[in-house]
């Protein structure tokens, strides 16, 4: 394995959702995704903080393509700590260890199994105060024998798995009713490794680290145990009900991590390649059966056996700006590809920096892209629970920190442009379309005003169920004052406020007339109390 050659580079993205698992059940937004007690709990763990600086000839073009807006929410550069941490982890760094997986599959009623390995170039972890987070690991494939195009689709196939996707039901039991009463996981899982899943995925940390997906049992999403030497197996959970002060962590996507990858072969960038062709202004990818597969991470056979409209959605998720160069770009919503010559040809051509495009800044739109996806499922979860809350208490106060966080999302992460140039402006707006953003940022946009305009339906009737029985009070406060209204003025005209201590009592009678005046004041009171009684009675009617 030379340093010299480099068939292709792949970065496999982990897109998820976070939050605390110790939090009360009324807790908002905010206080479910404080960025600053994840970030530390990561220190624990060899995650390094990582302030970008374009300090190098690379840095320096990637800062320098972007507007200056965006770059505040693509780079951690030390303004915005409570708002985005990018980190990287110290035990993966420089190509010193690998990223190995087995794969098993037949040709020709024979099975063969496969090992790869890629070296590990980085593996970044960027984190958002919305909840959000993407993991990237970044792969070198150098190897000598995996660099034709089988091993491409492979890599990207099998190297991207972290849980089974479905449990394979025996052939035989199908179509009858045995098949809903179907049990018996480790043969099911067996199938499917077959399938679609790799063998095992390992970090080059012994097998402890090793995930063969065999314990999951229909458990659904578990963190794979290659995930465990990033994340640990004491601080993150994949249960949301746990509640041990753990950070929960969900997928955005499915069973898969989005894949970036370009590949360089001579070969195929010359097959695609119009000029190449006896056929004048005419790409010839969209009938390419590698390209179809390679664009949409089919790793065995090509899953559109319709050739037309094959070519329908290949034109749709294709860039071919340079096909007369033999480079294409193809895009879906669980990839990012790209076809040139190898490396040695681009150099040859002065046209090496398409990797270093792939590496940094193609990578960003990418990154960006999907967290503004993770953003708004977050989100849209966050309304479900919030719309399906039978007390509406601290319900406000949860929509307010949502609102705030829905809109520091509008102005600081969703951007409909990034860049000035013309390619990039290309590849973003394709991104953008395959993950049907710009749908759903009008939808979350409705579901958010809906709800608010109900919070404030509800606050409002809060707020006249108070008005009415203060109302109330003050109704029966006038009553009693009507009631003794009467009899305050008898007492007044009689002198009974004048009452002094030296009267002087003689057989039960005042000297001075005491019990005259009070004997008129209760009668005057249950007079007044009659006439409130009569009067209500008769408005009553």
């Amino acid at each position: 394995m030379s340093k010299d050659k480099l068939h292709s580079y792949h970065v496999f993205l982990f897109p998820f959702a976070w939050e605390y698992t110790n939090t009360q059940p009324n807790s908002s937004f905010e206080e479910k995704t404080k960025l600053e007690d994840f970030v530390k709990k990561l220190k624990e763990l060899k995650w390094q903080s990582e302030q970008f600086k374009p300090d190098t000839l690379l840095k320096y073009n990637e800062f320098n393509y972007f507007y200056d807006f965006a770059r505040d929410v693509l780079y951690d550069q030390g303004n915005n700590a409570n708002i985005i941490a990018h980190l990287y982890h110290s035990s993966f760094q420089k190509e010193e260890k690998e990223y190995r997986f087995e794969v098993k599959w037949e040709s020709n009623e024979k099975f063969i199994t496969k090992e790869y390995k890629l070296k590990i170039d980085s593996i970044l972890l960027h984190l958002y105060s919305t909840g959000v987070g993407v993991l990237s690991i970044h792969l070198m494939n150098r190897a000598d024998d995996q660099g034709e195009e089988d091993d491409i689709l492979r890599i990207n196939q099998y190297g991207r798995r972290i849980f089974p996707p479905f449990y394979d039901v025996p052939t035989e039991l199908i179509g009858d009713q045995q098949q809903f009463e179907e049990k018996d996981w480790h043969n099911a899982i067996s199938r499917t490794k077959e399938k679609v899943l790799p063998c095992w995925i390992e970090l080059e940390n012994g097998n402890k680290n090793k995930e063969d997906f065999l314990s999951n049992h229909g458990k659904g999403f578990q963190l794979p145990k290659f995930f465990e030497h990033l994340f640990g197996d004491k601080l993150f959970t994949a249960n949301k009900s746990q509640n041990e002060g753990l950070i929960h962590l969900s997928p955005v996507l499915d069973d898969r991590m989005f894949v970036v990858c370009w590949y360089g072969n001579d070969g195929t960038a010359t097959r695609l390649n119009p000029t190449k062709k006896q056929v004048k202004n005419l790409s010839l990818f969209n009938a390419d059966e590698f390209w179809y597969k390679y664009v949409f991470v089919d790793g065995g056979m090509k899953t559109c056996q319709n050739d037309e409209l094959s070519k329908t959605i290949l034109e749709s998720s294709t860039n071919d700006r340079w096909a007369k160069f033999g480079t294409f770009y193809g895009v879906s919503r669980y990839s990012f590809v790209c076809l040139t010559d190898s490396l040695a040809t681009l150099r040859k051509n002065k046209a090496a920096f398409i990797l270093n495009h792939i590496q940094t800044i193609y990578y960003k739109l990418v990154e960006l892209s999907l967290v503004q996806r993770a953003c708004l499922l977050r989100f849209s979860d966050e309304v479900t629970e919030l719309s399906s809350l039978e007390e509406t208490k601290n319900l406000t106060e949860r929509m307010s920190s949502l609102y705030r966080q829905y809109l520091r999302f509008v102005n600081k992460i969703y951007f409909r442009e990034i860049t000035a140039q013309e390619q990039g402006i290309e590849l973003y707006d394709l991104l953008q379309q395959k993950m049907m953003i710009t749908r759903d940022v009008k939808e979350l946009n409705g579901e958010i005003q809906e709800l608010y305009q109900y919070t404030m339906l509800e606050e409002e009737k809060k707020k006249r169920e108070i008005e009415e029985e203060r109302n109330t009070q003050a109704l029966y406060l006038n009553k009693l004052a009507t009631i003794f209204l009467p009899a305050s003025l008898i007492a007044a005209i009689f002198g009974f406020s004048t009452i002094t201590s030296d009267m002087k009592f003689c057989g039960g009678i005042a000297e001075n007339n005491f019990w005259t005046p009070l004997i008129i004041t209760l009668i005057g009171g249950l007079a007044g109390l009659v006439y409130i009684k009569l009067k209500f009675r008769n408005n009553g009617k």
